[in-house]
C-alpha cells in the first residue's frame, strides 16, 4: 500500500513539472491560455477612452487602445472612437453656475473670459463676488481656509509667505509672498489665476468647483494690504 502511495505521489509531481514547463515559454508572438480573462480585460466599457473589440476564447470583450501593431483587435463603430461621449462644449454642471459677471443672466452661460492676456485682465475689471455670496461668512472663510490647506499651502504656505514645502525646498522659484503679489490685484484676476493658471502655477479648474475658487479667495484676502 505505501508503495502505491509513492507512486502515485511521484505520478503527480511529474503531471506538475510537466505542466509548468509547458505552461510558460518564451514565445510573446503567440498568447497563453488566460485564465478567467475577464479579471484582466473587463467587459464593461471604460468612459471616455476610445475602444476597440477583443476577441477571446470566452467571446468578446473590450480594451483601451494599446498600440496600432495588435491586429486581433477589431475596431467599433462609436462615434470619435469612445465608450461615453464628452458632454457639449461650454456646458457647465448643474449647480456650478460661480463663473459669470453679475449681470449675466443665464446660470448655464460658461465662463465668458478667454485664457489670454486680455481676458486676464478684463476679468479683473469686470468680474467679482457673485451675488449672494457673502465672503465675510466666517463659514465661508472657514471652508477656505480648508481648500487653502489642501490645495495652496505648498506652494504658497501656511501664511502666505510664499514659504511652502515645494519652494523651501528649492522645486520651484519666483512665487512672491500674498502681501506683495495681491497689492492692487482684484478678486476678478485671482478667480481667473485659479481657473486657467499663471507663471509657474497651474490651472486648479479640475480641482476646485467655481465657488470653492470664491471661497479659496475669500479666504487669502487676509493677506491683502490693509490699506486697499
Amino acid at each position: 500500500m505505501t508503495k502505491i502511495f509513492i507512486q502515485l505521489k511521484l505520478i503527480l509531481v511529474a503531471v506538475l513539472l510537466v505542466s509548468l514547463m509547458t505552461s510558460c515559454y518564451s514565445d510573446r508572438s503567440k498568447r497563453n491560455l488566460e485564465y478567467a480573462p475577464n479579471m484582466y480585460n473587463s467587459l464593461p466599457l471604460e468612459p471616455f477612452s476610445q475602444t476597440e473589440y477583443w476577441e477571446t476564447h470566452m467571446g468578446g470583450n473590450y480594451a483601451a487602445v494599446k498600440g496600432s501593431d495588435q491586429k486581433a483587435l477589431k475596431e467599433v463603430n462609436f462615434k470619435y472612437g469612445m465608450s461615453m461621449q464628452k458632454p457639449v462644449e461650454g456646458t457647465v454642471p448643474r449647480g456650478d453656475s460661480w463663473y459669470y459677471k453679475n449681470d449675466h443672466k443665464l446660470p448655464w452661460e460658461p465662463y465668458p473670459y478667454p485664457n489670454t492676456a486680455e481676458g486676464y485682465e478684463e476679468a479683473g475689471v469686470e468680474l467679482d463676488f457673485p451675488a449672494g455670496f457673502d465672503k465675510d461668512d466666517p463659514t465661508v472663510k472657514k471652508r477656505g481656509e480648508e481648500l487653502y490647506t489642501t490645495f495652496c499651502v505648498n506652494c504658497h504656505g501656511p501664511n502666505g509667505q510664499a514659504k511652502g514645502n515645494l519652494m523651501t525646498s528649492g522645486k520651484f522659484v519666483g512665487v512672491p509672498a500674498y502681501e506683495v503679489r495681491m497689492k492692487g490685484l482684484p478678486v476678478g484676476k485671482m478667480y481667473h489665476t485659479l481657473t486657467y493658471g499663471k507663471g509657474v502655477m497651474g490651472s486648479h479648474a479640475w480641482q476646485l468647483t467655481p465657488r470653492e475658487r470664491w471661497e479659496v479667495i475669500s479666504y487669502i484676502l487676509k493677506w491683502k494690504p490693509a490699506d486697499e
